[in-house]
């Protein structure tokens, strides 16, 4: 199977391997009796990285990566050891093969934790899994509550649950619409592919076209520990591998969101929220009274629940968008004014109204204020088509 395509501007141009140099790299897997061929022709980039993920989902094969080069294949090798142990197994082709690629090994025999199993098998139930549409009505009502001016306002810059990007004119940011994604995946590179077929078809769209992101996905609710521990650090690496860390920016929510240690954040500060005691030194440059009557559990509730979400979600921005925010507003000031509502407003209502946006409660979707026109259905990131097949060996 083949993949060729290139986003439009901001992933470098395809580089396709001729006739010859596949039927020599499948006549060397026919004498190492492996038969089975992943072709991706795409340089380092969003492409590529869907091609990875998308073979190690498959998981079986080699993958040949003709326009890889020796900095590529590092990052896609390094990403295994972040990756569960279940899902490990590959390493690169040897020196003699006719291209540089990857071959699949015998995956980790080390169980996973019986918390992560117990996880695992509940979210591999189809039953567990709310309908796509469903999860994405709740997701959007949940934008217009907690995001949009009808609601919260935790984000100045969504206009409503369809359009964000709004209030930066002035630094040449038009807004656009709101995509919401949906994935059932339940393994990470399962989900992965899903991340990069999203965020390549944004990237092809461009900024006037897409603002913004919201991939829901209802497998991963119940397994907070494995999004921040494993998803997030994964998406980190996998940006950066493709070249985008300055295209394109990932947001972290997910139902049970608790932000994590400083120590962690020390680490792996992608997509979190800030800290308490960062949240902290905010509220004392602003509103030095709301600090002291403020208790550290209050802080860690009120920051926490800012990404709180009806479902695990990615949400994925534009760098360029995110910089543009920056330079429009303080962000110290911007998370006191939303600890403040978050606060105001009351942790038992507020997290009553998540409830009912998960279905836990009776009144299902029951928005507290009038809601705008329903959100469209977007579908900018329609499915890639099958891999071609490989061309005919030359005459």
């Amino acid at each position: 199977m083949e993949l060729t395509l290139a986003t439009a501007g901001l992933l470098p141009a395809p580089l396709r391997a001729s006739p010859v140099g596949r039927l020599a790299t499948e006549r060397w897997l026919a004498a190492e009796s492996d038969a089975s061929l992943s072709w991706c022709g795409e340089p380092r980039g969003g492409r590529q990285q869907y091609a990875f993920w998308r073979w190690l989902s498959e998981g079986s094969g080699t993958l040949a990566l003709p326009a890889a080069d020796q900095r590529a294949l590092s990052d896609l090798l390094e990403m295994q050891e972040l990756l569960p142990p279940s899902e490990r197994g590959f390493a690169p082709l040897p020196d003699d093969a006719p291209v540089r690629g990857l071959r699949r090994t015998a995956a980790s025999e080390e169980p996973p934790p019986a918390a992560t199993a117990a996880a695992a098998t509940a979210a591999a139930s189809a039953i567990a899994l709310p309908p796509e549409k469903l999860a994405r009505s709740r997701t959007a009502a949940w934008v217009r509550r907690t995001l949009s001016p009808l609601g919260l306002r935790f984000c100045p810059y969504t206009a409503s649950a369809e359009v964000s990007g709004s209030g930066l004119e002035s630094f040449g940011v038009r807004p656009a619409p709101i995509a919401y994604a949906h994935s059932e995946a339940g393994s990470v590179a399962s989900l992965l592919v899903d991340f990069w077929a999203a965020a390549c078809g944004m990237a092809e769209g461009g900024e006037e076209s897409v603002s913004s992101i919201v991939l829901s996905a209802p497998s991963w609710d119940d397994r907070w520990g494995e999004w921040h521990r494993t998803v997030f650090p994964l998406l980190e690496a996998s940006v950066l591998a493709a070249g985008l860390g300055r295209t394109l920016g990932i947001v972290c929510f997910h139902p049970q969101y608790e932000t994590p240690s400083d120590a962690w954040l020390a680490r792996h500060r992608f997509g979190h929220m800030h800290s308490p005691s960062k949240l902290r030194r905010y509220l004392r440059e602003h509103d030095a009274a709301l600090a002291a009557r403020s208790s550290e559990s209050d802080l860690r509730w009120a920051g926490s629940y800012q990404r709180r979400s009806p479902h695990a979600l990615i949400n994925v921005l534009w760098a360029r968008q995110l910089e543009a925010a920056e330079r429009r507003r303080k962000s110290s000031s911007l998370y006191t004014r939303n600890i403040r509502a978050a606060l105001e407003a009351g942790q038992d209502s507020l997290e009553a109204e998540r409830r009912r946006e998960r279905g836990e409660l009776t009144a299902e979707l029951a928005p507290p204020r009038p809601p705008s026109a329903s959100p469209p259905q977007l579908e900018p990131f329609p499915p890639f088509p099958p891999f071609p097949p490989p061309p005919p060996p030359p005459r």
